[in-house]
């Protein structure tokens, strides 16, 4: 009997800890932020998993700053969110294009513009859907495919 009750926890250690690897991550405060290569080859090999593992969450991003632009399309009546992107430089698979934006609100103006293109920064925001536009295969065309991040945050520029 003793040798039961001492076997017992040792059990349910095991338990809780057995389907770990398979369970979507989310992304601890002392976690490094996730390089943007890494999001784009996730979203581009494994769709559901990236889904699993992304959208809904806040993530920390890093990678090099490709530009900053004016939105040209915000959300109707709702002055000043989503006026800015920004959008880091990722290294292009030999599958569908993709491109990972992050939106940020108005009240951000300042400090996006003290960014500097090729240059490092981390950027916190929620991962939203991966968009999909449907490329024009008579032409060749491959889809376009958009990682957006909503409500996002400069953490560390470099």
């Amino acid at each position: 009997m003793k040798r039961l009750l001492w076997v017992a926890p040792y059990l349910v250690l095991l338990g809780s800890a057995g389907g770990a690897a398979d369970r979507p991550a989310t992304q601890a405060a002392d976690q490094a932020p996730l390089p943007v290569d890494k999001l784009v080859e996730e979203f581009q090999t494994n769709e559901v998993r990236a889904e699993a593992l992304y959208t809904g969450k806040t993530i920390e991003v890093s990678g090099r700053l490709a530009r900053v632009i004016t939105a040209r399309y915000g959300p109707p009546g709702q002055a000043g969110k989503d006026a800015y992107v920004v959008e880091l430089r990722t290294k292009p698979l030999d599958l569908s294009r993709i491109a990972v934006h992050f939106y940020f609100d108005e009240a951000e103006r300042d400090r996006l513009a003290r960014l500097v293109a090729g240059r490092d920064v981390v950027i916190r925001g929620e991962c939203g859907r991966l968009v999909v536009y449907t490329g024009e295969y008579k032409r060749g065309e491959k889809d376009y495919t958009e990682v957006r991040f909503h409500g996002c945050k400069v953490i560390d520029p470099k």
